[in-house]
């Protein structure tokens, strides 16, 4: 991650710019993580079963 004002190398996590000291917005979770949960199965139906 970089800096947006300087363009410092800045480790995940840091609150703010190790070389400029410029505050670090926290970053909302990635896209990837809000997916939903998909099986991948489709609508399956349920056999009568009559033992």
């Amino acid at each position: 991650m970089q800096c947006p004002s300087c363009g410092a190398e800045i480790q995940a996590g840091a609150t703010k710019c190790p070389s400029c000291g410029t505050p670090i917005p926290r970053m909302p979770p990635q896209a990837s993580e809000n997916i939903p949960y998909d099986s991948g199965v489709e609508s399956i139906p349920y056999l009568d079963y009559n033992p």
